[in-house]
């Protein structure tokens, strides 16, 4: 696909979605920057396996902390104050990470990235939801994602260039650019005018969620927290594979996951066209057997041209799945306006915790039977999440009620 009609199918939602837009993009140039960079920083800090764990498991328990009280919070307030905190504690956590020099000086960056992250994304994915309706939202879901994918793009590829030339260290200079941009974005955000006091969606937030909805966020939670357990070990691994194992340049490792980016940006741009022709469920299936088999391969490919073919793959069938358009249209389309800050709270939660289990099995993992072992674990947790997919979602849009 032309970078032009991807520009083209962004454009008209810049006049609604700008804002958004803006804070989305530079979040996400910051966000992937960091991912990258952190695994990376505690190999150029010598850390032990073990420890390298404890640091992810401590990032996403703090993630899941704050979560539920993140969404109630918005719901109550508004998703603004939420956002302008995430964006403050991923600017201090940047600072902090630039004069880090050994594990007990990373706990606490590691924390606050982890918070920031928790606040940041369960009340940004409700303000998308608050500005869009059920005939538009999986569009609006995808142009967001179109953006982040650039920024995603542009992120892993600058950080890779500098972290060759000046460093690892200073490599996080960048990030703390990114983060003032986004506050100071974060402080023009609009909310939709809300019908119901905070009294009043404080009061009716759990009574809602117990009823017609708590299958649907019962079933999301569940799915969420098996990718999670994936997400937790898998994710870190493969950077550290990508410089340890094949023994990637920091700026071919940057190159790597600025394929992956633009692979999920071809796939974001065909989401709506493939929810409206294909059932979710089957989409979100199959395109999770696909992680399957790439996390039981990926040892065997031998040469930079394999790994990138099969990164955009992943990248490509990743736009599909249940962190999607797709999977989140499909999640938001059954709340209420005033329980979409709660409820994404909640799947949150237990995604993030997923994420802190797998953080203890890396560790262990590849302190026990080595680093290989943690991809094919990966791999396996897919399997059990394809099925779950299969079992858990409804058969089709017509059984979940939507607005």
């Amino acid at each position: 696909m032309k970078i032009r009609d991807v520009l083209d199918s962004i454009l008209p939602d810049l006049r609604s979605f700008g804002v958004i837009l803006a804070i989305s993009f530079f979040m996400a140039l910051g966000f992937r920057s960091g991912e990258i960079l952190q695994p990376l920083h505690t190999q150029y800090l010598e850390i032990e396996p073990s420890l390298i764990g404890a640091l992810f498991f401590l990032s996403n328990i703090a993630s899941s902390f704050v979560r539920i009280p993140a969404g109630l919070a918005s719901d109550r307030y508004g998703r603004k104050p939420i956002i302008i905190i995430a964006s403050t504690l991923f600017l201090a956590a940047s600072g902090l990470y630039l004069i880090s020099s050994d594990f007990l000086s990373l706990v606490i960056p590691f924390i606050l990235w982890g918070s920031a992250a928790g606040l940041y994304f369960t009340s940004n994915n409700a303000l998308i939801a608050d500005k869009s309706n059920t005939s538009n939202r999986v569009a609006a879901f995808a142009r967001i994602g179109m953006i982040n994918m650039i920024a995603n793009i542009i992120g892993p590829t600058l950080t890779g260039i500098l972290a060759d030339s000046l460093g690892i260290v200073l490599a996080f200079s960048v990030l703390v650019g990114t983060f003032i941009l986004m506050t100071s974005f974060s402080l023009r955000i609009s909310e939709p005018k809300k019908e119901n006091d905070p009294t009043e969606v404080a009061t009716n937030s759990f009574s809602l969620i117990k009823g017609r909805s708590m299958p649907i966020i019962m079933s999301y939670g569940g799915l969420r927290f098996i990718f999670g357990v994936f997400a937790g070990m898998y994710w870190p691994a493969l950077t550290i594979v990508q410089k340890s194992v094949f023994q990637l340049s920091y700026s071919e490792i940057g190159l790597v996951n600025a394929i992956n980016m633009i692979s999920q940006l071809v796939g974001l741009s065909l989401c709506n066209r493939i929810s409206v022709k294909f059932n979710p469920k089957h989409v979100m299936f199959f395109v999770t057997l696909i992680e399957f088999g790439i996390a039981t391969i990926y040892f065997q490919l031998n040469s930079l041209v394999l790994l990138l073919l099969v990164t955009f793959i992943s990248g490509f069938s990743f736009s599909f799945g249940l962190m999607s358009p797709i999977g989140n249209s499909l999640f938001m389309n059954i709340l209420p306006a005033t329980i979409r800050g709660i409820s994404q709270g909640i799947i949150g939660t237990v995604w993030r915790i997923g994420m802190a289990i797998g953080s203890l099995l890396m560790g262990q993992i590849w302190d026990h039977y080595g680093l290989n072992m943690i991809l094919y674990a990966g791999g396996v947790t897919m399997l059990i999440e394809a099925v779950a997919i299969f079992l858990i979602l409804p058969k089709n849009d017509a059984q979940i009620e939507t607005e």
